[in-house]
């Protein structure tokens, strides 16, 4: 292989890893629109049990929903605050950390994971916790309830 060819797949690599990121940053920035939309229009899932108090439920709502890759910082904010006319409020991040430490006493240990940097996810232990709330709720035939 030539040097001019060495360097043109180089580049190709490149611009492929750029299209696949720029690609994940639309699918997330995608599902927060649509989140929002259905939350605006009234087309939400129900949600068939409580943890905690209707902002905890609906953090965990959006962890459940955005499993197994979890939720941003962001997403989770919007869930919390989308409804307000007010929503730009300062110290996000910390309103959501709040939240989640909140909800944390509420599940089995060991239910949320920190994406350091990221936002947080529900790890096996939570989503099964959840699962067996709708389950019971429910009834087993909707125990997936629209998670992965």
């Amino acid at each position: 292989m030539s040097l001019s060819e060495n360097i043109e797949e180089s580049l190709l690599r490149g611009q492929l890893a750029a299209a696949k990121a720029e690609i994940e940053r639309l699918e997330n920035e995608n599902y927060t629109l649509r989140d929002s939309l259905r939350y605006f229009t009234g087309q939400n899932d129900i949600w068939p049990f409580a943890v905690g108090t209707a902002s905890e439920d609906r953090v965990l709502r959006v962890l459940y929903k955005r499993a197994p890759q979890g939720a941003t910082k962001e997403q989770i904010y919007l869930a919390l605050y989308a409804d307000r006319h007010d929503c730009d409020l300062p110290d996000r991040d910390k309103i959501v950390d709040v939240f989640v430490c909140k909800l944390r006493k509420k599940l089995p240990q060991g239910s949320i994971e920190t994406l350091w940097g990221r936002g947080y996810r529900l790890t096996d232990i939570g989503r099964e916790f959840v699962r067996g709330k709708i389950e019971e709720a429910l009834g087993p035939e909707y125990a997936v309830f629209k998670a992965a």
